[in-house]
Order: C-alpha cells, then sequence, then structure tokens
C-alpha cells in the first residue's frame, strides 16, 4: 500500500479531483467523462480501507513478526483476542496507552484477580456491568472484590468489543491482555 500514490505521487503536478486518476492542475472535475456511482464509491471504500489500514499501523493494532505484519492479538484461554478495527475501539486503546485506569470485578473462588486478561474502563459496580461486559463470573448481585490499575506500558493489548457470556449480552469495549500485563493500583472489597 502507497499512502503516497495520490496524483500518480505528484500532487504539484496534478490533482486528483474524484480520487480515479490524476489531471493538470487546470482540469476541473467537470471535464472529461465523469466517474460513474459505481466507480466513486468503489473508490471511496479503497480510501477508506488505506486510511484504516494506515491508522491501525500508527495506533499499533498491528505488529511485525518474522519480518511479516501480523494483526496484533491476546493469547487467552478462549482463543485469540484480535484488536478491533472499530474506531471506538482505537480511541480506547490510545487512552490505555496514556495511563487510563482499568478495572474487573469478580466473586471469590470463581474469578481471576489481578492475573485475570479481561479489563474493562467503567466500574464493577456500575448498575448492568456484567452484562455489557459478558462477565461470565459475575451473577446478578454485587461482585465481592474490585481490582483497579492501568496495563504496563511494555504490554501486548487488545481492545475490542467483549463477547457475550450465558444471559450477559456483552458489547461493551474490553481490554485484553496477558496475564498479570495490569500494575494493580488497588484491590477493594465493597
Amino acid at each position: 500500500m502507497n499512502l503516497y500514490a495520490y496524483a500518480g505521487n505528484s500532487p504539484i503536478s496534478f490533482s486528483d479531483p474524484f480520487g480515479l486518476k490524476e489531471c493538470p492542475p487546470d482540469c476541473s472535475p467537470g471535464e472529461g467523462p465523469a466517474p460513474t456511482r459505481q466507480e466513486v464509491v468503489k473508490q471511496a471504500t479503497k480510501n477508506a480501507n488505506a486510511i484504516i489500514a494506515a491508522f491501525t499501523l500508527l495506533e499499533g493494532g498491528w505488529r511485525t513478526v518474522f519480518g511479516k505484519l501480523t494483526k496484533a492479538a491476546v493469547t487467552t484461554p478462549y482463543g485469540a483476542a484480535v484488536q478491533s478495527a472499530d474506531p471506538e475501539a482505537f480511541a480506547l486503546r490510545a487512552q490505555i496507552a496514556r495511563g487510563q485506569q482499568v478495572f474487573r470485578g469478580g466473586q471469590f473462588g470463581a474469578s481471576a484477580a489481578a492475573e485475570g486478561q479481561f479489563w474493562a474502563t467503567e466500574s464493577p459496580l456500575a448498575a448492568g456491568f456484567a452484562s455489557r461486559v459478558g462477565a461470565a463470573t459475575l451473577g446478578e448481585g454485587a461482585p465481592q472484590f474490585i481490582l483497579g490499575g492501568t496495563v504496563a506500558a511494555d504490554a501486548t493489548f487488545v481492545t475490542r468489543a467483549a463477547p457475550g457470556v450465558g444471559r450477559n449480552v456483552g458489547g461493551a469495549l474490553e481490554i485484553v491482555v496477558p496475564s498479570g500485563s495490569v500494575r494493580l493500583d488497588f484491590f477493594h472489597m465493597p
């Protein structure tokens, strides 16, 4: 992908009014045959995909493994958690990288604590928390403990929509980290 290919890689000498082909600077969009709606939509989709790919690279959603560009993922007991291309997930990713606090809640004997891999940016005491984040071990009652901290600066992590678990529908954004990648700020028993 060449992000500098606009106007035949010569934006001073040419313009690209429809994003389809270069033309001399004195041409106007009305000259020559106008592109069809299908051509415009196809080019707009191509341009949008290039922008998303560039943003993904900049935000660290991709990494280089053995010289190949690979989508960032975190291994969990339920399979690989992959970075979402959703703009909200990227915005959250940037906040987490800047030190946004993360939380998780649980039940003694049933939930992971500091070693947990699935974290949220809202308090587990918020109404409907378990349903939004798909928390498997949080039932109808309040959590027995709450942890808060920040993702370690050198940790790999992904942000994505939480999958549903059982009756909990999920859908809220979550942060998935390798086990032990959150530096704890507090442990609270409500």
